[in-house]
Order: C-alpha cells, then structure tokens, then sequence
C-alpha cells in the first residue's frame, strides 16, 4: 500500500563541514537514547471486528485504520 522499503527511508544526516561531526554525533546519540520504541499489541477491527497482530496499522481483512 505504497509503502517505502526501510533502507529507502532510513534518517540520515549530512553535514555541511566535517568539523561538526563531533557535535552531531552527540545530537544523534541524545536522541537515540530518549526514544522508546512504541508497544504495540494485537487488535479488533472496529469494522469487521477481525482480529489483527500487533504489526497491522491496518486491518487485513477490510482495510478499516488502527484506533
């Protein structure tokens, strides 16, 4: 469903000036360390009330979103 593959949308950081590695490396590592992957859980279509795994944002049988 028009979905990019994960190495064509990985972040990326391009610096301007080779001197700025030190402080950017700082900045990307500050920010890996304060992000929690979300929890995800199986769910219920509020539609068609199928069950879905926990990897599905949307449901497989009538395409209805995740709440």
């Amino acid at each position: 469903m028009g979905e990019l593959p994960w190495q064509e949308s990985q972040p990326e950081l391009w610096l301007v000036d080779e001197s700025w590695s030190v402080r950017a490396n700082k900045v990307v590592s500050s920010l890996m360390d304060s992000h929690q992957a979300p929890q995800q859980f199986p769910w219920v279509c509020s539609g068609c009330n199928e069950p879905n795994g926990a990897a599905f944002d949307m449901c497989w049988q009538c395409g209805e979103s995740r709440p």
